[in-house]
């Protein structure tokens, strides 16, 4: 009789908890960020406008947050396509890209590379709807033949037109800056 009461108390309890249930407890995994949704290893991500491939990013890693639409990567390499099909190489320390909008944003031994030339920069910023590469730090740009630094700049890709702005400094010459004298 003891046993048959025991039963029916344990029964009565699994029963409670299956009806009213306990709340599960929902934490992030250890491995991810506070606040982050979902964390990657070896990221490559692409941007489309009209048709046309406007840039690919690869990352060692990122994670996203979901309710602020961004993506936040570590280890970043962009390859931005023009309308002329120039393709300018980003790198960087660490990124973020604005999952509304395609905008990026680049920090930590920022180095951009068109062609013959490299600008480098602590930070930079690429805003996808008019398609401008733009850094408010102090940027050098060097080349064949140039070798100038400036508060701010502007790229624009679409026009292949850079502008420098704010304590500019520089030499054009026909040497190479890289080369040592």
């Amino acid at each position: 009789m003891l046993l048959l009461v025991a039963a029916l108390a344990v029964g009565g309890v699994i029963y409670g908890l299956l009806r009213h249930g306990v709340p599960a407890r929902r934490e992030a995994p250890e491995f991810l960020p506070q606040g982050q949704d979902l964390g990657l290893s070896e990221v490559r991500q692409t941007a489309m406008k009209e048709g046309r491939l406007q840039w690919e990013l690869f990352a060692r890693s990122a994670g996203f947050i979901q309710k602020e639409n961004q993506a936040f990567m570590d280890e970043v390499r962009v390859d931005f396509h023009g309308k002329d099909g120039r393709i300018v190489h980003v790198s960087a320390a660490r990124g973020m890209v604005d999952t509304r909008n395609n905008d990026v944003g680049l920090t930590g031994d920022v180095a951009v590379v068109d062609g013959t030339y490299t600008l480098t920069t602590e930070s930079l910023r690429y805003e996808s709807g008019k398609e401008l590469i733009l850094s408010e730090t102090r940027s050098r740009l060097l080349g064949r033949g140039l070798d100038v630094a400036g508060d701010r700049f502007a790229y624009d890709l679409s026009g292949g037109r850079m502008d420098v702005r704010g304590h500019v400094e520089g030499k054009i010459g026909d040497e190479d800056p890289k080369r040592p004298r």
